[in-house]
């Protein structure tokens, strides 16, 4: 119960102070923080799974890490083609400063507590882009990219949903 009240705590704490810093206050319907923060998302994601397949000895988070570079390449990949159609570029080094905290702070963690920290990440991560990519959803300024949003929001909830049932298991 200790463990998931914290990692409830590590969202909200998160969900405020990362929407914050990843543009998010406000304007998330506009491209020209969606697109950033969302590619922010996005390689956070695959990286910190990448670390993940490098760390952990657990095979259910190994499945879920392969999934998650999986999913989010893809996503990056049509994230892209749609930004592209719209005539904006996506960010040369996509990862803003508190995704690159967090990882840092993955990297640094003991073996003993990484797949804990790399769980309550994702957990955390997953529900900033389901915010994002739902506020974009709904009132984005870029039909491809609202449209991009709209059909990524499925697999960011299965994704939310699996890592919920790895914490359950710790």
């Amino acid at each position: 119960m200790q463990r998931i009240t914290f990692a409830f705590a590590a969202v909200v704490a998160f969900g405020a102070v990362g929407c914050a810093q990843l543009g998010m206050h406000g304007n998330a319907d506009e491209a020209a923080s969606f697109v950033p923060a969302a590619a922010s998302s996005n390689s956070f994601e695959i990286r910190s799974s990448r670390l993940a397949l490098d760390r952990t000895q657990s095979p259910p988070v190994r499945r879920f890490a392969t999934q998650m570079i999986e999913d989010h390449t893809e996503a990056g990949r049509q994230m892209a083609a749609a930004a592209s159609a719209a005539g904006i570029t996506p960010p040369a080094e996509p990862l803003m400063p508190r995704h690159r905290e967090m990882l840092d702070e993955l990297r640094a963690s003991s073996d003993a507590a990484f797949d804990g920290r790399y769980i309550e990440m994702q957990t955390a991560a997953h529900e900033e882009a389901i915010t994002l990519f739902s506020a974009y959803a709904d009132g984005g300024d870029v039909p491809a990219l609202q449209s991009f949003a709209r059909a990524t929001l499925p697999t960011l909830r299965q994704h939310y949903e699996h890592v919920q049932r790895l914490e359950a298991r710790r």
